[in-house]
């Protein structure tokens, strides 16, 4: 099973010079794994950002105290979230895609959601705890 955004919470496209984070809720109703990759909206393929592969997996991510996972797209890595964090491009468009192998019926029940992604601010604007600055 496949989840593609183009959009963040407040209905506006993706943006590689903003910082987003999508919260994945404990107990990910997968029975081997899952794994989100980001995409350059012009080319439909992987952004180019350095790496030689922009994905995060369950295997890779450090999970919260709770079992949750965020997960961090954005120019810049939120402090001490760096293993979670996938880099964009400012000026680019993007959008992730979240993978799951072996799905369980939770899933598909609706009773396990990921969280929407959410514009935290501009690059930096994130406090060392990585959690966006109230408002």
């Amino acid at each position: 099973m496949h989840l593609v955004w183009t959009q963040h919470s407040n209905s506006e496209y993706l943006d590689g010079g903003r910082t987003y984070r999508l919260h994945l809720p404990a107990d990910t109703t997968v029975k081997i794994f899952w794994s989100v990759a980001a995409f350059d909206s012009s080319s439909r393929s992987t952004i180019r950002n350095g790496k030689t592969c922009p994905i995060l997996s369950a295997y890779t991510s450090k999970p919260n105290a709770d079992g949750s996972v965020d997960l961090w797209f954005g120019p810049n890595p939120p402090n001490g979230n760096e293993r979670n964090w996938i880099r964009t491009e400012a000026g680019r468009g993007w959008f992730p895609c979240l993978r799951f192998y072996s799905p369980l019926e939770p899933l598909f029940e609706h009773a396990w959601r990921p969280g929407d992604i959410v514009e935290v601010g501009p690059p930096g604007d994130l406090p060392h705890d990585g959690q966006p600055r109230q408002q």
